[in-house]
């Protein structure tokens, strides 16, 4: 008989929740994880003194004494453990499994590569616009089953932001609307290939009674078995005059060129949510964005954009064309951290476009050297400390400057809010009054 209704593995936001959930269900529960001192092992440990946590090494007594397994979601599918526990036949869940099965109101649940932070946040606005109440909740930063532990008053409508590795990990996956903006190639270091990135993403659909998807797409509706369940199509920028979309195409355009395409897809969601287009252009119109997406910084001798969120090459580029094309005149980009074992072969293409100089540091800097040469100029250094003083050397009146790392933030950084905020500061302090 197994001495412990779950185990935890992995202790960050997601594990700490699910742990702190699983107490408060009366559960017997255990907490493994192979770093040391994981961020939250402390705060756990003050307040819940009884549960077994062992660091430093994942515990496979625990392991093997355990009814479940919930799986942190940046663990990966190749990771030692994950196939010690498949040995031993172990279930093996997600945080949103145990979320589903104490949740029965409604789920809009929001994928994509890029742009599902500021998608959410806009529905968050659109929906309670309405006079009716909706949370997010998932990837954007409040765990699922932080909400639940929570005891919130209900709500009309939960707004999932769902990455693709907590797909993945998720067994029993359902939405009533399921939302996909777009895909890339993305996190090909932690997924096996493009494909199972691509099945990860469309898990979501598969399992949601209203499907909404870019109408590019189309062929992965029919590739993946979902096509009746498309409530609507999300048009590209270039076809919007010529889609369905009540909304007047000059509201998008009076919006920054970095929410264009999530002011389309919410266009797109109030219509399937029968939410009249008066309430979504005030919508879009009184829209804050979240801090670091392309955050526009000072300009004080010149112009600085904050866009610490972007993680890959994608969401770079998307950036660095917007404030390119706002300005009318290429910008010089920092970049930096650890990649994703992305294809770095179109770079160079799209770099000689819209980036004049680059500025490169950390782990990886030289994927990014070896990708923009011939493009334009490549400065290496060190940190982002360095970074941002040889960008404030290069500039001349007029020059901008687009912080936008398109990696990982791991290797100096906490995450991405962490450098932002680093950013910020370094910035301030550099630039004269």
């Amino acid at each position: 008989m197994s001495q412990f209704d779950v185990t935890v593995l992995g202790l960050g936001v997601t594990g700490f929740a699910t742990a702190e959930f699983c107490i408060k269900q009366g559960w017997s529960v255990a907490v493994t994880d192979d770093r040391s001192s994981p961020p939250l092992l402390e705060r756990l440990r003050n307040q819940y003194p009884h549960i077994p946590i062992v660091t430093g090494s994942y515990d496979h007594d625990l392991l093997a004494n355990s009814k479940r397994v919930v799986v942190s979601p940046g663990i990966a599918p190749n990771a030692p453990v994950i196939s010690w526990c498949q040995a031993q036949n172990k279930e093996l869940i997600s945080d949103i499994d145990l979320f589903l099965e104490h949740y029965d109101g409604k789920l809009l649940a929001v994928t994509g590569s890029n742009g599902k932070s500021t998608t959410v946040k806009m529905l968050h606005d659109l929906i309670n616009h309405t006079g009716k109440q909706s949370f997010m909740v998932g990837n954007i930063g409040k765990p699922v089953l932080a909400h639940l532990a929570d005891e919130q008053k209900p709500c009309d409508w939960l707004i999932l932001e769902v990455s693709s590795f907590q797909l993945h990990w998720t067994r029993n996956m359902r939405a009533d609307i399921g939302v996909l903006l777009n895909i890339y190639p993305n996190h090909l270091d932690w997924h096996e290939n493009y494909r199972a990135y691509q099945d990860a993403k469309c898990k979501l659909l598969s399992c949601s009674k209203k499907v909404i998807m870019p109408q590019a797409l189309e062929s992965l509706a029919e590739l993946h078995g979902f096509s009746n369940r498309v409530s609507a199509w999300i048009p590209s920028y270039s076809c919007l005059n010529q889609s369905a979309l009540e909304i007047d195409s000059r509201i998008i355009d009076a919006l920054p060129y970095a929410l264009h395409k999530s002011a389309i897809a919410t266009s797109v969601i109030a219509s399937v949510l029968d939410i009249d287009q008066y309430t979504c252009i005030r919508t879009l119109e009184e829209f804050q964005p979240w801090p670091f997406r392309c955050q526009h910084e000072s300009s004080r001798y010149g112009e600085w954009y904050n866009d610490a969120k972007s993680s890959n090459l994608a969401a770079a580029r998307y950036a660095i064309e917007s404030v390119s094309r706002k300005h009318g005149h290429k910008v010089i980009w920092i970049a930096g951290g650890v990649t994703k074992n992305e294809d770095f072969s179109q770079v160079a293409r799209w770099a000689s476009k819209f980036v004049s100089q680059a500025v490169v540091y950390g782990q990886d800097k030289q994927h990014f050297i070896d990708a923009m040469k011939g493009a334009c100029s490549v400065s290496p250094v060190d940190t982002l400390h360095d970074a941002i003083r040889l960008a404030h050397k290069m500039m001349k009146k007029k020059d901008i400057v687009v912080y936008s790392p398109a990696a990982a933030s791991f290797d100096q950084f906490e995450n991405y809010q962490h450098r932002g905020q680093y950013f910020s500061e370094q910035l301030a302090a550099v630039l004269p009054e």
